[in-house]
């Protein structure tokens, strides 16, 4: 991501597939692929949050090094896992023939490395997945290939426990967000069970010639809906394009047509 030769895809969709489950992301690290710069984050982030959601990097090639920058962040030693081990050995069956010979220990050796990881680590198992979730004490860490990933990540949401999903409404308007900025204010500071986010829009309006999009997001109906109906009440009305369900946001052509180009 950092050298620019792939799109970040994996973090704008674990956000919001962990955000459906109630589940609020408090920071997001793009980091090389660098042990330390690895060990530092998870050092210092493991003890202050519920979990720390790892993405890439636990492949067999030499620049797959998040596990021994989580083992180092965490303070333990890089181990040999015999599940993980017999755990591969069904998955890719590469053994090799040696005679009426044949085990685990014949995996290849790209393989065994995948099978080197910080002590402790479990493998979690669900039914149906091809691939466990690999847990060290806080730290999840799943695979960097997108459809991969995907699958981790629901499997993730159930094991830290769902909760119910956060609420959103949103609210466009034709003015530019200086002209809602001061009654914006006030909502946020009024009502603070609800987060308010605001989304100018500049060079093109991509939906329905919003100039503004304001966003509510809280975990209970009543809350949104009050702090909606606040909004309403303190915004000029004639400037009110739409107001509905709903947290999405669009996407301009300008900005479309720069994702295309990262991808």
């Amino acid at each position: 991501v950092l050298s620019a030769r792939v799109a970040d895809i994996n973090t704008q969709h674990a956000c919001g597939e962990l955000r459906k489950l109630g589940i609020v992301p408090r920071k997001a690290v793009i980091l090389p692929d660098e042990l330390g710069a690895i060990a530092r984050t998870v050092s210092e982030m493991a003890p202050l949050y519920t979990a720390v959601i790892t993405m890439g990097g636990i492949g067999p090639t030499h620049d797959d090094v998040t596990m021994r920058g989580v083992a180092e962040g965490l303070g333990v030693r890089m181990s040999h896992s015999v599940a993980m081990e017999h755990f591969m050995h069904r998955l890719k069956k590469e053994v090799i023939d040696d005679g009426d010979k044949r085990g685990v220990s014949d995996l290849r050796c790209s393989t065994q490395r995948m099978c080197l990881m910080p002590e402790g680590t479990e493998l979690l198992m669900e039914e149906g997945k091809e691939y466990p979730l690999l847990r060290c004490k806080n730290v999840y860490m799943l695979p960097g290939v997108p459809q991969f990933m995907r699958q981790q990540l629901t499997h993730l949401g159930r094991v830290l426990g769902c909760h119910a999903p956060f609420v959103t409404h949103r609210v466009g308007y034709s003015v530019d967000e200086t002209t809602i900025a001061e009654a914006l204010a006030g909502i946020a500071e009024e009502f603070v069970k609800t987060s308010v986010g605001c989304y100018p829009y500049y060079e093109d309006y991509p939906e329905r010639g919003a100039r503004t999009i304001v966003v509510i997001e809280g975990m209970s109906q009543q809350d949104v809906d009050e702090c909606c109906a606040a909004l309403l009440g303190r915004t000029p009305k004639t400037s009110v394009l739409f107001s509905e369900p709903g947290g999405n946001l669009p996407t301009s052509p300008s900005m479309r047509q720069g994702l295309r180009s990262a991808s």
